[in-house]
């Protein structure tokens, strides 16, 4: 596999993508609502924007209400403000009195960097073109309803990203021949079910189906493979020569999968809550086709059966999370929140991309992701009793 060097490290790495790039921008704009018309115009933003890849965590998106996103999710697998505690904690739902609907819409807008520091092509020579600087806006959407059937039990109903990512190169990138386009899309249908235990604990769960789709597109370099394999004076005669006749491959695979999710919440008083939730791996049988581009000249080199059109086979694992929040309203005005989590990384070793055609040679893409746990605290100052003031701070570290 051909080799990417940079001097930076990128932050808005795809699990598919071993290039570097520094993210530069990030910044979140969303609503937050619960009125029927707030509901109408969101599923219209909903469903014309669902497909659009999330960035948040590496590829883990954790922004699923404005309210999260204000205190950098600190607190939420214990608070339960509003319906979102779908996602960050079932158990929650039994702090939710009446029926609620809550959505978000997140916009992310992302500047980034690539700095070239000795990219090579595939006869090992360095690669030639542009350094694929570049911006990028997507939206995250989600939506979520609870409803109460008891002073006990509570049902909701999750709609949501819960991974993502896209990147998209000129065609002249100088890393174009592991990538010039990279995607994830997901959607989660997250049924949940919460139950209080005494007048302290709840539990309470849910079932996720999940959708995932990938793409990845990028370009061959077939006057270094006309090189290797024939040799350089027959393939100067046909016009081959490295870097000098690209051809394209378009990977395209889909796949539903299905995991769960448990959690806690003990209320130590009225002040005081104690959240833990996990969400389990999930995995992904992915299947799909790959489409290959060869210009004219380099015809001969499909002679044996290679780059022709055919079906792929593929696996991909999301990680598990496991979070433990607190939150504790320190007077009337003034809550602080803290969240832990740990996420599974480690499922991310390698992909496999298995071609339905034999004379294909299979790949195996190394992403050597490791483990990675998240701190962060945040508060909530309420000035009236509908006004706030909300900030909050993370910090991921990576395990070894």
């Amino acid at each position: 596999m051909d080799r990417i060097d940079s001097s930076e490290n990128e932050l808005s790495a795809f699990v598919l993508e071993p290039l570097a790039g520094r993210t530069r921008t990030r910044l979140r704009v969303g609503f937050f609502g619960k009125s029927p018309l707030l509901l109408l115009a969101f599923l219209v933003v909903f469903f014309a924007h669902a497909s659009h890849p999330a960035l948040a965590g590496a590829f883990l998106n954790q922004t699923q209400s404005a309210g999260a996103s204000s205190v950098s999710t600190a607190g939420e697998t214990a608070i339960a403000e509003d319906a979102t505690t779908i996602y960050y904690n079932a158990a929650g739902m039994t702090l939710l009195q009446r029926p609620e609907i809550s959505s978000t819409t997140p916009i992310i807008f992302l500047s980034s960097q690539f700095q070239n520091a000795g990219t090579t092509a595939g006869l090992g020579d360095a690669a030639h073109g542009s350094n694929g600087n570049k911006k990028q806006s997507f939206t995250i959407p989600s939506i979520f309803a609870t409803l109460p059937l008891s002073d006990r039990v509570t049902v909701g109903l999750g709609l949501f990203i819960p991974f993502g990512q896209a990147n998209t190169y000129p065609d002249n990138w100088v890393g174009r021949y592991q990538l010039q386009k990279t995607s994830l899309e997901t959607i989660d249908i997250d049924p949940a079910i919460a139950y209080r235990l005494t007048d302290s604990l709840s539990v309470g769960g849910g079932i996720d189906v999940q959708y995932a789709h990938i793409v990845r597109n990028n370009a061959l370099d077939l006057g270094a493979l006309c090189v290797a394999t024939i040799g350089p004076n027959p393939c100067a005669g046909l016009g081959l020569g490295p870097q000098g006749a690209d051809g394209r491959q378009l990977v395209t695979a889909a796949n539903w999968g299905v995991g769960v999710n448990v959690g806690l919440l003990y209320v130590l008083d009225d002040a005081t809550h104690v959240g833990l939730n996990y969400r389990s791996a999930v995995r992904h049988d992915l299947a799909g086709t790959a489409i290959f581009q060869i210009p004219a000249i380099a015809a001969p080199l499909t002679a044996g059966g290679l780059f022709q059109n055919t079906g792929v086979r593929s696996s991909l694992t999301f990680p598990d999370v496991i979070a433990l929040g607190i939150s504790h309203k320190l007077n009337d005005r003034l809550t602080i929140l803290a969240d832990l989590d740990w996420t599974g990384w480690h499922r991310l070793s390698q992909l496999n991309v298995d071609f339905a055609n034999p004379a294909q040679p299979d790949e195996t893409l190394p992403l050597h992701w490791k483990n990675s746990i998240r701190f962060a605290v945040g508060g909530i100052y309420s000035i009236t009793d509908n006004i706030g003031l909300r900030a909050g701070v993370s910090n991921s570290l990576e395990l070894d």
